[in-house]
């Protein structure tokens, strides 16, 4: 008690003491470590883009040629179809193993949900781009799809063929579908401005 009430008169005459400084500092007066920012989902342009064009003549279809790498596997792509009488839109893919060791399976595909883009009529809702047949829908309306059964696939090896399936709802005359890795997120698109270019930046 009689030393608090010293230091009380010491501070007092010196007109106040402040926090300790570091040189004043002694082990065991450290001050807490403040808390480490929570990392950001990885952001990577689309790792897969495949679009499809509906016309008087038919549909159109674009994809990828090299896959989608996930790890040291790849995702092919390796053919698309249009149902117009239900207007489905299927997908095939395969995984495949082209390097030297076993890769674990199955392998993920992501379809975030600003990764369904209508092109064609403008302002149609991305909700048009539904998928049927996707093995579990996340939260924020992300989508994914395993691609292989459980195991491990050898060098050199590819999985069976697994569908990926979209209703395709009017009135949609092109749409694309952009796919990412597990875990990562396309870059958010600005909003539009009526009558301003459209952006520069996001997915495409």
């Amino acid at each position: 008690m009689s030393a608090l009430l010293m230091q009380m008169a010491v501070c007092g005459a010196l007109g106040g003491c402040g926090e300790p400084t570091d040189r004043d500092r002694r082990p065991g007066m450290d001050a807490a470590p403040a808390p480490s920012p929570s990392p950001a989902p990885a952001t990577a342009r689309q790792c897969a883009r495949v679009t499809l064009t509906l016309t008087t003549a038919g549909a159109s279809f674009a994809y990828p040629s090299a896959g989608c790498q996930v790890g040291t596997a790849l995702i092919r792509f390796d053919r698309m179809a249009w149902d117009g009488g239900n207007r489905t839109l299927t997908v095939q893919v395969r995984g495949h193993n082209p390097g030297r060791t076993a890769v674990l399976l199955p392998l993920r595909l992501d379809l975030p949900a600003n990764g369904k883009l209508v092109l064609d009529p403008p302002g149609a809702p991305a909700e048009s781009l539904v998928p049927l047949n996707a093995d579990s829908t996340l939260a924020l309306d992300r989508t994914i799809w395993l691609i292989g059964t459980a195991g491990t696939l050898a060098p050199g090896d590819s999985t069976e063929s697994r569908e990926l399936r979209f209703s395709i709802r009017p009135p949609v005359t092109k749409a694309r579908l952009l796919f990412v890795r597990p875990g990562e997120t396309l870059p958010a698109r600005p909003p539009a401005v009526p009558g301003a270019p459209g952006p520069a930046a996001g997915p495409r």
